[in-house]
């Protein structure tokens, strides 16, 4: 096992949002996102992504999350799980949610029945995998992850982004931006989710 894959590069824990009892796994970097390539992010030009800018204002960040598109396209579901783990024990603290994609989304139906695996493997051990999607061509009848669609209904609910607060829609909770103490995100739920652009 290859311990710099664990520390900073593929799997990482928290930050100031999520929190430490989070770890965060990414399928790729934003600025190479399917979903913006295949036009099904909701952001548009006016609007852009918190993910690119965070590589847009730190170049070192994009080759990070290529790195971390590498290892993800390239190491099988047990390969991921076994570093999941490895990096689990060496916490001082316990992981209770894995995020993943804070920065692109899956690039095709295979990474979504991947995901759904490891999954499966983690809710034996009491942790809950979360996070969002703009892929709506994609199939998401089976899965063991709690996933809200990017502008679009997914089967844990939508979620989309507003500028001001007054134009928080009808039906949906506006994001606090605080994980480490909200749960809306992470709960089996319908609820859907308004993002405030910052």
């Amino acid at each position: 096992m290859n311990l710099d894959n664990i520390y900073g590069i593929n799997i990482k824990a928290g930050n100031h949002k999520l929190g430490i009892d989070t770890a965060i796994i990414n399928m790729g970097a934003a600025i190479d996102c399917p979903s913006k390539r295949k036009k099904l992010c909701q952001l548009s030009d006016n609007v852009k992504c918190y993910a690119l800018k965070a590589e847009k204002l730190y170049p070192s960040v994009i080759n990070y999350r290529r790195k971390q598109a590498k290892y993800w396209l390239q190491n099988t579901t047990s390969n991921i799980l076994s570093d999941i783990y490895e990096f689990i024990k060496r916490k001082t603290y316990p992981i209770k949610y894995l995020r993943f994609n804070e920065s692109g989304d899956f690039y095709n139906q295979k990474d979504v029945d991947k995901l759904s695996q490891i999954a499966i493997s983690l809710n034996y051990r009491g942790i809950i995998t979360y996070g969002y999607t703009a892929r709506s061509d994609l199939y998401y009848n089976k899965i063991h992850f709690l996933l809200k669609g990017s502008g679009f209904f997914a089967p844990n609910g939508k979620t989309t982004v507003i500028k001001k607060v007054e134009d928080l829609p009808d039906n949906f909770y506006l994001c606090g931006n605080d994980c480490r103490v909200c749960t809306l995100c992470k709960d089996k739920n319908n609820i859907n989710i308004a993002f405030k652009y910052h």
